[in-house]
């Protein structure tokens, strides 16, 4: 052949070589892809994907520049603990306490999210001693302890701690992710407030009751932003939009059930991440059960999909 014009350093390449040592009845060519590191007038250095590749020309069949690898949208960049933290952020606890880089959370109650440990990082002490002060700190407040927990590495070596001190693992949670650009689509039947007010909440109340004053606190922290539509004076729809450093955090999402199947959800939702994106958030999250199926299927059809999983884990009755 003849000789191909010499990369350059830096370039990503894909070169197709003869073998100077094939076995007989074996194959005589072979393919490396990579980054080029080296460039000779003997020879091409490649780091490939198993590792370092030395080439010379008088081998080559073909070489031909190809284009980086895509990076993974930045909705995927962020692992399990930095995404379970952002999230955290979102739905703020009235009360707090650190014990290491764990959260203790309390909420009177209202919302799992609110009032139950947020085991991310490490406890500052052994997990046998940061599970006791735990167990004490919700008995205190006359309540067994809840414990949010990711599957993560954390998990592994966390969870047999757990069940052996009476937890269960309850309440399984996806948390989905995805691009605001994807989502985003203005509707002018929503209106926006950027403080909670009455209309929103007696709304929101009919499918989360109790604690009201509770869940004044938390629904208002972050610098939230509240969406409704109504229809013949009345609230059908809400949802509840918090951003944070690039991320917009969508929850609090209902549709009135009487008027449930006529796209208000995702005509909400879509809304919901057209302001986000607005205020600078290009990529958008939220938690759902893993048993709500409907509520799965709408997300997946808007273009969410699954970041990661998490589970309660509940003290039990016994244990407490």
């Amino acid at each position: 052949m003849s000789e191909p014009a010499a990369p350059q350093v830096g370039e990503r390449v894909s070169i197709r070589y003869r073998l100077a040592d094939a076995p007989p009845g074996g194959p005589h060519l072979t393919d490396v892809v990579g980054e080029v590191l080296r460039v000779s007038d003997r020879e091409v250095l490649v780091a490939g994907r198993r590792g370092d590749v030395v080439v010379a020309w008088r081998q080559v069949v073909a070489c031909r520049r190809v284009p980086p690898p895509p990076l993974p949208e930045p909705h995927r960049r962020v692992d399990v603990e930095e995404m379970t933290r952002v999230a955290s952020r979102g739905w703020p606890a009235v009360r707090t306490e650190p014990l290491g880089d764990w959260q203790l959370r309390w909420s009177d109650g209202f919302t799992r999210r609110g009032s139950s440990v947020l085991a991310v990082g490490g406890p500052g002490t052994g997990h046998g001693a940061a599970l006791d002060a735990v167990v004490d700190w919700y008995a205190a407040l006359g309540r067994p302890a809840l414990v949010q927990l990711a599957d993560s590495p954390l998990a592994d070596v966390l969870a047999p701690d757990l069940a052996a001190r009476g937890f269960v693992p309850a309440h399984e949670t996806l948390l989905m992710t995805a691009p605001s650009a994807t989502v985003a689509v203005e509707d002018d039947r929503v209106v926006w407030a950027d403080v909670l007010e009455p209309v929103w909440e007696r709304a929101y109340a009919r499918q989360r009751p109790g604690a009201p004053e509770a869940a004044r606190q938390v629904l208002g922290a972050a610098g939230a932003s509240f969406a409704r539509v109504e229809e013949d004076g009345r609230v059908v729809a809400v949802g509840r939009l918090t951003v944070d450093g690039g991320w917009g955090g969508l929850s609090c999402i209902w549709v009135d059930p009487a008027l449930r199947r006529r796209g208000l959800a995702t005509s909400l939702t879509r809304a919901l991440a057209a302001r986000a994106r607005r205020e600078g958030a290009g990529s958008l999250y939220l938690q759902v059960e893993a048993d709500n199926a409907a509520a799965l299927v709408l997300y997946q059809r808007l273009g969410f999909t699954e970041h990661h999983r998490y589970r309660y884990w509940e003290q039990s009755q016994a244990a407490s």
